[in-house]
């Protein structure tokens, strides 16, 4: 499976996961409001190789994140989901942070990383940030959001089933 198909189906689950537990969710990402855009964009950035800047207004919608939730207290977030498969090691976090760095300083968005398990049979790592810092936690470790255990519990099998 590709790597493009792993991410839309995290970001799939992820909505489900906040859908099925009474979390509105509104599409925001260019990847589903405009997906011809999206795609032609992508390739003319493999076919010159180059990386994208964030301070060109183009790269910025590229960057927008995945959802704005309204949670069941009535406090809105916007949300970026990330699949990565190859999560081991704390190093591989940081080299991770690094990535996605300049999209998170410019939306201030929360980041949910949908891994192969790690720490161990950990699937969904919440990532916020706020300013220099980024506090981790687990789903639904913390109560995030009001998601409900039983949809926690089959989105985490579903992960499973995909990714492992």
């Amino acid at each position: 499976m590709d790597n493009k198909l792993k991410g839309d189906l995290a970001e799939l689950i992820v909505e489900h996961m906040f859908r099925a537990s009474g979390i509105k969710v509104f599409p925001l990402g260019v990847e589903r409001r405009n997906q011809n855009f999206f795609e032609y964009y992508m390739k003319r950035k493999e076919d010159t190789n180059r990386k994208l800047k964030f301070n060109n207004g183009v790269a910025r919608a590229i960057s927008i994140p995945d959802f704005v939730i309204e949670d069941l207290d009535g406090n809105f977030e916007l949300i970026e989901v990330k699949f990565r498969g190859q999560i081991k090691s704390e190093d591989d976090l940081v080299n991770f942070h690094k990535d996605v760095e300049e999209s998170v300083n410019f939306w201030k968005c929360t980041i949910i990383l949908v891994t192969n398990p790690y720490p161990p049979d950990n699937y969904f790592t919440v990532l916020r940030y706020e300013e220099e810092f980024c506090s981790r936690q687990t789903i639904p470790g913390q109560k995030l959001w009001g998601i409900k255990r039983e949809v926690f519990t089959e989105c985490e099998n579903l992960v499973k089933c995909i990714y492992t």
